[in-house]
Parts: structure tokens; C-alpha cells; sequence
């Protein structure tokens, strides 16, 4: 590999290791223009421990009054509008909870489904 080198107008030119794009992102910092690898998951929703959650029932789907969730080791359910904004946060009782969706207008919401296996996400229509 070579060196750093500035051109005629200042820009300082840094070579990279080949690197693959799709799992890394690129960074580079003024202080002493280092650049360094980031990685990433495609799967990162921005929640913890999100787990596959296949044991999960969302019934019924899509619905107009409530649905209710039900997972083993179940302890909260919250309902997000799409642009993630909380709308309701609910506890659960023997692996069940019952979301009212009755207020609510018609659309595509997220249920935020926490467990003692972790966090999942689903979708539910209010119709």
C-alpha cells in the first residue's frame, strides 16, 4: 500500500484497502485524516437483541376494534405509528395482551413485541 500524499491544492489523498461495500460503511475523520471501517448489519432495526420472534401470533390481522398478541415469556407490547412514534405501551398477562386499536384511524401500524427471548416487530392493518 502507499502513502498519504496532498496534491498542489491541499486535498490529501489516502490509499484504502480493498474493501467490501456492502458490509462496511466508510468514514473519514479530520483529526490526522485516518480513515477506519465501520460495520454494519442490513438487519439492525434499532432495537436490542431483535429476535426472529416465530412463536409470536398476531390475531386477528388486519382488524378494526383489537388484536391480541401472544408469545412465550411475553412481557410488553407497545404500538408505533410508522414513523415510529409510541402510541401505547401495554403489559402482558400469561403470555397474552390485547391491543385496542378502535381509536385509532385506519392504517399500518408496528407492534414493538418484548419477550424474555428478546424484541420483535410486526405489523397489524387497523381497517
Amino acid at each position: 500500500a502507499g502513502s498519504a500524499f496532498a496534491d498542489e491544492s491541499g486535498v490529501v489523498s489516502l490509499p484504502l484497502p480493498a474493501v467490501d461495500l456492502n458490509s462496511c460503511l466508510i468514514s473519514v475523520t479530520a483529526q490526522g485524516y485516518k480513515p477506519y471501517l465501520q460495520p454494519y448489519s442490513s438487519h439492525n432495526v434499532g432495537l436490542r437483541d431483535v429476535v426472529d420472534g416465530g412463536n409470536i401470533t398476531v390475531s386477528p390481522n388486519p382488524a378494526s376494534v383489537a388484536t391480541e398478541v401472544t408469545a412465550p415469556g411475553l412481557y410488553r407490547v407497545s404500538l408505533l405509528n410508522v414513523m415510529g412514534q409510541t402510541l401505547q405501551t401495554l403489559s402482558a398477562t400469561a403470555d397474552r395482551c390485547a391491543v385496542s386499536l378502535g381509536s385509532l384511524p385506519a392504517g399500518l401500524y408496528l407492534l414493538r413485541i418484548e419477550s424474555a427471548s428478546g424484541t420483535a416487530v410486526r405489523k397489524v392493518i387497523k381497517n
